[in-house]
């Protein structure tokens, strides 16, 4: 799950977990800052933050 700080707006994306790594296309997005969150059975597993210049 990707939240805007700013506004809290949020998108959420499916991701498999085969896979070691994910590629998120964030250039539609505006500057600012953003939490990522992994999110397992509804409970966050970790979170970090993301900022787009």
């Amino acid at each position: 799950m990707v939240t805007s700080i700013t506004n809290g707006t949020s998108n959420n994306y499916i991701v498999d977990t085969a896979l070691n790594s994910i590629v998120l296309d964030i250039s539609n997005y505006t500057s600012g800052t953003y939490s990522v969150a992994l999110v397992c059975d509804g409970q966050i597993q970790d979170s970090k933050n993301l900022l787009k210049q």
